[in-house]
């Protein structure tokens, strides 16, 4: 079984990067401490490039990058690529 990830936070926390990064990491424990409980095998995320303090607490949280999308969303008319990350619960 498998779960794709998504993080939403109220705008006032994430003009802090600090406290944007603390929440980010603690959400990523417990959704691992969740999916292990659930016997899940597998979280994934998708996360735009530019994002780049989002990518690292991804991969110091445990996640790998798995591969990349290339020109995935455009904003103001300019394409930028998503890169999606695995997180594995099980082992296989």
């Amino acid at each position: 079984y498998r779960a794709e990830i998504s993080f939403l936070l109220d705008t006032e926390r994430m003009r802090n990067t600090t406290t944007y990064l603390n929440d980010f990491k603690n959400f990523l424990e417990l959704m691992k401490q969740l999916a292990f409980s659930i016997k899940m095998n597998k979280l994934s995320s998708e996360t735009y490039i530019f994002r780049e303090k989002h990518i690292n607490c991804l991969e110091k949280s445990g996640f790998m990058k798995e591969g990349i999308l290339k020109q995935h969303i455009l904003i103001d008319r300019n394409w930028f690529d998503a890169v999606i990350h695995g997180y594995f619960l099980q082992n296989n």
